[in-house]
């Protein structure tokens, strides 16, 4: 399409050159926002499958990111052990990857 535009160009085609040169900005605009579409839906759904966990904390409790635990905190409930129930139920017994990932979050299960 640009090799178009540069021979209609060099041919002094005028109404050609603008038509050309029209349709490459509307593609290029609908590809633009496509993109943002795209970039704003993968945020959306980073912040939907983010790991937390529900944790006693100072006798208090709080649903946090499983990032963010630290020793003391009473783990309730988490996507982590959903994850590794439904692991088991499957009959899947190499955990080791899922445990690297898991373990610095693991504090106190109840």
């Amino acid at each position: 399409m640009e090799l178009a535009v540069l021979l209609a160009a060099g041919l002094r085609d005028w109404i050609d050159f603008g038509v050309i040169i029209g349709i490459l900005m509307l593609n290029a605009t609908v590809g633009w926002y496509q993109e943002k579409q795209a970039a704003d839906v993968v945020a959306s759904l980073k912040g939907d499958i983010a790991m937390k966990a529900e944790v006693i904390r100072d006798g208090t409790l709080q649903e946090i990111k499983a990032r963010e635990l630290v020793p003391g905190d009473i783990v309730r409930r988490s996507r982590v052990f959903d994850a590794f129930y439904f692991f088991v139920a499957h009959g899947l017994t190499d955990l080791s990857s899922f445990w690297k990932k898991a373990r610095s979050s693991l504090v106190k299960p109840v």
